[in-house]
């Protein structure tokens, strides 16, 4: 694994809130799910605000279909950033969780991302987003559930952000104790060229 680094030492604050902050970072495109990421949003009864960082040629259409499933506050689309400031983007915007609904996945370095500051992951288990997200950092859906599955499962995790704050700071933890064991990408650097030494 090549990992993720966190050369800032960033990490999320967890604070009281009225509202979850949840936000998916992936080039717009068919096989990423938007869709069914707004289809899950439009069907919470708890306040939240969805943030997308990432263009594609799907921009237009998944752009006007927000517009048409949520409400205007609920949504903002970001466009591209330059990977070295998405970090600094997730603290100020305070986000609580990264969401992904995608069809098919590798190694996502955006969920590592993620766990690098203590932001839990909320997936599908496709590729091999197993080998990250577990239900200790996050929730691990199986690709195949029904929608009305997926969709409560997914609020019950973003309402526990709201309702039992130790359980979410345990959570965050947890993803953050991940990467630094698993994904770290200075630390596998590191292994990686001792590894090579030692041939």
């Amino acid at each position: 694994r090549l990992g993720s680094s966190n050369f800032n030492g960033l990490k999320k604050q967890i604070k009281n809130k009225n509202f979850v902050s949840v936000v998916s970072c992936s080039y717009i495109i068919p096989v990423k799910r938007l869709d069914l990421i707004i289809d899950i949003l439009s069907r919470l009864t708890i306040p939240f605000k969805w943030i997308h960082i990432g263009e594609g040629n799907l921009q237009k259409e998944i752009q006007e279909y927000a517009e048409r499933k949520l409400k205007k506050e609920n949504f903002l689309f970001l466009g591209s950033i330059e990977n070295q400031f998405i970090l600094n983007t997730y603290m100020e915007e305070d986000v609580d969780y990264l969401i992904n609904m995608s069809d098919s996945e590798g190694l996502p370095v955006s969920m590592m991302e993620a766990f690098s500051v203590g932001i839990p992951v909320i997936s599908r288990n496709v590729g091999g987003v197993s080998e990250i997200v577990s239900n200790d950092c996050g929730l691990l859906l199986e690709k195949d559930f029904e929608f009305e599955f997926i969709t409560q499962k997914v609020e019950e995790i973003l309402s526990a952000r709201l309702s039992n704050i130790s359980l979410y700071c345990k959570m965050s933890e947890a993803a953050l104790i991940k990467w630094k064991q698993k994904f770290d990408a200075e630390k596998n650097y590191n292994k990686f060229t001792e590894m090579l030494s030692g041939l």
